[in-house]
């Protein structure tokens, strides 16, 4: 059973109607017909209260859903993909504005702007390699 169909079947067993489920768990009609229908997934939030209503584990409703559990997991990765990535890019543009307050005062020591370029590169280099390994598990989901 996947999560749409686990939805339908304990919103039946709690003889709610889409609209009602929809009121208690804060979203529209629609939202509770595209998670029945496999449409779209719960986010985490709608889950637990989804798990709350019914009375169940969160794994009893996931379990066996494979693709709600890896789009979780790509979430998760995406938001801290995302924390590293402005991480990297707040480093490198620190880095960048250095050189150039050192180049501006006539700082004329070649390594220092070596060492720059090799953090800069070296930064941007992880985070392409990070960027792809993420790719992958998106299209792994898709």
């Amino acid at each position: 059973m996947n999560i749409g169909e686990s939805i339908k079947y304990y919103r039946n067993q709690t003889n709610l109607t889409q609209e009602d489920l929809a009121e208690k768990v804060h979203v529209s009609r629609q939202t509770i017909s595209s998670w029945e229908n496999s449409k779209s997934l719960p986010d985490i939030t709608s889950l637990v209260m989804l798990s709350d209503l019914f009375q169940v584990s969160l794994d009893e409703l996931i379990k066996g859903d494979t693709t709600m559990i890896k789009k979780l997991e790509v979430k998760q990765e995406k938001a801290t993909y995302t924390k590293q990535y402005r991480i990297s890019y707040a480093l490198n543009a620190l880095m960048a504005l250095l050189a150039v307050l050192l180049y501006l005062t006539n700082y004329d020591v070649w390594y220092v702007y070596a060492l720059l370029d090799l953090v800069i590169m070296g930064n941007a280099v992880i985070m392409f390699m990070e960027y792809t390994k993420y790719q992958e598990k998106v299209q792994q989901v898709k």
